[in-house]
């Protein structure tokens, strides 16, 4: 039985349009069959760029949106409010839920923040080296989980192949979510010798990597 999927999207928003109309567009995406879950957020360093995370029930359902989404009706919809075009990877993240991300959640007065991370992967690690970079994805997490202020992390490998940000090689590659209760306790985490020693071992894997802030809300 296939497992609860995951689409992260980034839509390149056009400066003169007003953002309520990109976002109402969502709202056809309620009807789409398996969806379970719809959440998007501006990026905090790229503000024009929007975030849109959606969880499914299954692959299936979560490769037909992301058709739609890069080059069927949903993409001819938006087409009109971008400035670019999309970006968009099919995840399976462990856990499978974005909902624990959500800014949306009774927190008083913080300001809940997620960082999105995707992971560019050296060519050629094989089977074997995907599992230790999933390893040490593990050992992060569980640095994380003892950490004031950290809220909620997942991550996974995205289907398919992804695009080198700087050259046109495919390669593999892996996203992570590590939500916050604010930007403090983030920035606090990585000024610690934890977060040094916890991200080391990754390098050795990696072929590029990106980082951003979103805080994200539910459709």
């Amino acid at each position: 039985m296939s497992s609860p999927t995951t689409v992260i999207a980034y839509i390149p928003a056009a400066d003169d349009i007003d953002r309520s109309a990109l976002t109402n567009i969502f709202g056809q995406v309620q009807s789409y069959t398996g969806l379970k879950g719809i959440y998007y957020a501006f990026q905090e360093e790229s503000p024009s760029t929007l975030d849109l995370v959606t969880d499914w029930e299954d692959s299936r359902t979560a490769t037909q949106f992301h058709v739609s989404m890069v080059s069927g009706s949903l993409s001819d919809a938006l087409r009109p409010y971008m400035d670019g075009r999309v970006t968009a990877y099919v995840v399976n993240l462990i856990p499978a839920d974005i909902s624990i991300f959500s800014t949306m959640s009774a927190r008083g007065t913080m300001k809940p923040i997620t960082e999105v991370f995707t992971f560019y992967l050296r060519p050629g690690l094989g089977p074997e080296g995907l599992h230790k970079f999933g390893e040490a994805f593990s050992e992060l997490k569980a640095v994380l989980q003892g950490t004031k202020g950290h809220r909620a992390v997942t991550g996974g490998f995205v289907e398919g192949t992804v695009s080198h940000p700087s050259s046109d090689t495919e390669l593999d590659a892996f996203v992570a979510l590590v939500g916050w209760d604010d930007d403090e306790s983030r920035t606090a985490f990585v000024q610690t010798r934890a977060f040094g020693d916890s991200i080391q071992p990754f390098v050795a894997f990696l072929s590029n990597n990106s980082v951003h802030r979103v805080c994200l809300v539910p459709e």
